[in-house]
């Protein structure tokens, strides 16, 4: 068993390159797998990813050309997929047959044209995309003005991450400029890999030893009894059960903070883990939590370029208690996804199927979000053999040049007709105190908030 990607695909490609060229069904990724089971459990499922942004001057026949360089470059914008003998198949379709359909608008001349851009909006960014017949995704043109046009991307999750959003960017970027100057042939980089030639070989780790011994890590971390993420709002002494509905708080957090607990906090992603743990355990009133983290499995320079969804699933499971200071906690963490991040491949149909019900939060927070100038992702709150739902928060990362922040779009309600506490605003004061405080013992961080509210 070869566990390097790069070995493994050269390898595939030098025994049979005929016998792949004409292939067309592959394993989907163990992601994959999970964004269709949720694809077909669910009706009007949307998980998307999009881009959108403003252009002066639009040449519409280089615009289309541009992204049909893209459909035909990247075959994750071309697959579609399939339930077959027990396992989920990726459907890679010929770069001939995946014509682009721009879906283009003129509003220059409509009356009240942006609350219609709005509503445009809306409906684009929220598409149930179809992932059996496809396609995955849809590129939006619209005219407001002779001088103004707006664009958007948007794709589902089970083909592209946020680095492959990044990445369509640039390669778009580069391909309109050189198709409206008259370049009928603009070059990029060949593609040497796939998402395809990546879902062989995490088919090939998992199989393995290595794989196995991975899932026999993860199941005693997951093994029963797991915390209940059952939320309680401290109010004077008693509990309600949290509903939310609109609302945003939004941390930011500099650089020069960062920077004088550098030593201390060198890993923002875990630093961020750490903050919710804590705050998670505080608002639950329970010492024990799991909190999930997807990371990049780019572990290869060679897919730098691969538009897909090259993810892990991480379950940081901290049985902590109150004694001890937010770094001891910190330190915690810091061990334990280094612990995890060692374990990262796994074939994830080995764990309890409804693993995700336990996880008080689901931070998708990637580990290079640095390197670009915007990630956004989400945070998933669950609660497990409840009636009360807990609706999602979107969890926004913004980098800026003297810090970053971060940005809770959560939701609030009422119960029993009974004004229930904004509790996602206590979050801001807990930032700044464990970076003012962060010997401070995790009770006295506690007490801070509770009393906060009272």
């Amino acid at each position: 068993m070869q566990n390097n990607f790069t070995e493994l695909m050269e390898s595939i490609i030098a025994i049979a390159p005929e016998e792949l060229e004409t292939l067309t069904e592959y394993p989907a990724t163990e992601r994959q797998s999970v964004e269709w089971t949720a694809f077909a459990s669910t009706t009007n499922r949307s998980n998307n990813l999009s881009v959108t942004g403003l252009m002066e001057q639009v040449n519409v026949l280089a615009f289309e050309r541009a992204f049909q360089a893209l459909v035909h470059r990247h075959e994750s914008l071309r697959t579609t997929y399939k339930f077959k003998d027990r396992n989920v198949i990726q459907v890679v379709h010929a770069a001939a047959d995946s014509k682009l359909a721009l879906d283009y608008t003129d509003l220059s001349q409509v009356p009240d044209a942006e609350r219609k851009l709005g509503q445009l909006k809306e409906n684009v960014l929220n598409t149930s995309f179809d992932l059996i017949s496809g396609p995955v995704y849809q590129v939006c043109l619209v005219k407001m003005a002779d001088q103004k046009y707006v664009y958007g991307f948007v794709v589902d999750h089970i083909a592209a991450d946020s680095l492959s959003i990044e990445i369509l960017k640039r390669e778009f970027q580069n391909l309109y400029i050189a198709y409206a100057s008259g370049n009928k042939t603009p070059a990029l980089d060949p593609l040497i890999f796939q998402m395809k030639d990546y879902a062989l070989w995490e088919q090939d780790i998992n199989n393995s030893l290595i794989g196995q011994n991975n899932l026999a890590y993860w199941l005693e971390q997951l093994k029963a009894p797991l915390p209940v993420f059952d939320v309680r709002v401290p109010v004077n002494g008693d509990s309600l059960p949290a509903f939310f509905k609109a609302g945003k708080c939004t941390v930011f957090i500099s650089n020069d903070i960062m920077e004088a607990n550098r030593e201390q906090f060198a890993n923002p992603s875990v630093f961020i883990t750490a903050v919710l743990n804590l705050w998670f355990s505080w608002l639950t009133q329970n010492n024990s939590v799991i909190v999930g983290m997807p990371v990049s499995t780019r572990e290869s320079d060679k897919l730098n370029k691969v538009v897909g969804y090259l993810i892990a699933a991480l379950y940081l499971k901290i049985d902590g208690s109150d004694e001890g200071s937010f770094s001891d906690l910190h330190q915690l963490i810091v061990e334990k996804y280094s612990e995890a991040l060692a374990h990262r491949h796994y074939p994830r149909k080995g764990l309890p199927a409804n693993i995700d019900n336990y996880c008080t939060a689901m931070l998708k927070v990637n580990l290079d979000m640095f390197k670009h100038s915007t990630y956004t992702g989400k945070l998933f709150t669950h609660e497990y053999l409840s009636n009360i739902p807990f609706y999602p928060v979107d969890c926004e990362i913004a980098a800026f040049k003297n810090g970053f922040t971060v940005s809770l779009h959560y939701n609030t309600s009422r119960f029993l007709n009974r004004e229930v506490i904004d509790v996602f605003k206590r979050l801001p004061l807990l930032f700044k105190a464990v970076l003012e405080h962060p010997g401070q013992a995790l009770l006295w961080f506690k007490r801070e908030l509770s009393n906060a509210l009272a």
